[in-house]
């Protein structure tokens, strides 16, 4: 019998490499378990949006999302100071006009180098606008900031530098919150 291999690396892995990592059945089995008794209509999983399970099935059409909902969610208060707090995955240079109707927002330089942001208020003309309901989505690194664009929540004319922003906010390990509140 020949066991199943995957280039997948499960977003709580504890590996920090970016090379890929082999997984065998210890993904599969208890899925193929479940899936296979033959008494079971329906198979009910709350699971995170990086689960690999539909991509395990052999008729992913057969996968009913019922329902979806956020049980995690970010209200910056301290622009810079958040921004600087995490690490990035691509240097870029920009900036950014923040709205907020209740703590007024800004407009600051964000420069992301080898990782690190150093982020100051300015009075130069902002590249992109956003709120900061947005910001909190896409510093999770669960959604990327050219989907908001999509969706006319951040507002930016630089393909470019829209495209440096969804790899600069990326994670190798997606935000998740693991129960409700």
């Amino acid at each position: 019998m020949k066991h199943a291999v995957s280039h997948y690396v499960p977003p709580h892995s504890p590996l920090t490499s970016t090379e890929p990592q082999v997984f065998s059945n210890n993904l599969t089995m208890p899925w193929r378990v479940l899936l296979g008794l033959d008494l079971m209509d329906t198979i009910a999983v709350d699971t995170h949006p990086a689960d690999p399970l539909p991509y395990l099935l052999t008729d992913a059409r057969r996968v009913q999302t019922t329902s979806s909902e956020d049980a995690l969610w970010l209200r910056i208060i301290d622009v810079p100071a958040t921004l600087e707090a995490r690490s990035y995955q691509a240097d870029l240079s920009a900036v950014l006009e923040i709205s907020d109707d209740a703590l007024g927002g800004g407009t600051f330089t964000l420069t992301i180098h080898n990782g690190k942001a150093r982020v100051a208020p300015t009075k130069d003309t902002p590249d992109l606008r956003t709120d900061l309901s947005v910001l909190g989505s896409i510093y999770l690194g669960a959604h990327c900031p050219s989907a908001f664009a999509t969706a006319n929540r951040l507002r930016c004319n630089d393909n470019y530098l829209l495209r440096q922003l969804d790899v600069a906010f990326a994670t190798e390990v997606p935000a998740e919150l693991g129960y409700g509140f």
